[in-house]
């Protein structure tokens, strides 16, 4: 699916298996994703400020100089996932799973992740200012430059 450069914002989509998608330089402001699976996909440069994904699946996708500020990404999983020069600024990480994902000189300033999952994440360079950290597990996290 070419969704490249593709007006979607505040699109609603529940349950969608979006696979192979190319959503780069798409404008996702403001859409609500529900329950929805996507493996492959490239949203990179993408606009996804003030999102929301609730229980969303993400495998082998990437997310790289995507805006993603003051998105919701609550419940959600990703595995395999590059959030390289993203802005995720203000986001809402709150119990979200992120799996071998890797984040370098992205900007997480302010983002909430309260009870996340970090396992085998790489985030350097990345800023963690005013981040919400509060009950977050870590294993094999990676900060170093």
């Amino acid at each position: 699916m070419n969704f490249h450069r593709a007006s979607l914002a505040a699109v609603y989509a529940t349950g969608a298996n979006v696979e192979g998608a190319d959503l780069s330089a798409a404008d996702l402001s403001g859409a609500y994703f529900v329950k929805c699976r996507c493996a492959l996909a490239t949203f990179t440069g993408a606009d996804l400020r003030v999102a929301k994904f609730s229980e969303c699946f993400f495998i082998s996708s990437s997310f790289d100089s995507t805006n993603m500020r003051r998105s919701d990404f609550g419940g959600t999983h990703f595995s395999g996932v590059t959030f390289n020069h993203a802005i995720l600024a203000e986001a809402q990480f709150e119990d979200t799973v992120f799996r071998d994902c890797q984040f370098e000189e992205a900007d997480l300033r302010e983002a909430n992740l309260v009870g996340a999952s970090l396992v085998n994440v790489r985030l350097p360079k990345a800023n963690l200012s005013g981040a919400r950290v509060y009950g977050t597990s870590a294993w094999s996290v990676d900060l170093t430059d």
